[in-house]
């Protein structure tokens, strides 16, 4: 196991129980969600893909609503590099 993930489980057991279980199931989420590659989506179902593709959509719209960082990427001055 990494420092960091150690570091991680320290921190998570000094939490109250159902906040330890929240952070459990995201990790067990984000296990799954690996475990579905690009070629296996490929061999499922389109109807089923499209399902998938829909879900991870409304995943990344609450992600970028609730975290408005991004939104800083596009501030500034654009450069233009020429090799």
């Amino acid at each position: 196991m990494t420092t960091l993930l150690e570091q991680a489980f320290t921190a998570a057991s000094a939490l109250p129980q159902t906040e330890q279980e929240e952070i459990a199931h995201d990790i067990f989420r984000r296990l799954e969600a690996r475990k579905t590659s690009r070629r296996s989506l490929l061999k499922m179902p389109l109807e089923q893909r499209r399902q998938i593709l829909a879900q991870q959509a409304d995943q990344m719209v609450e992600h970028y609503q609730q975290n408005p960082e991004w939104k800083e990427i596009g501030v500034g001055d654009i450069l233009e590099y020429h090799n």
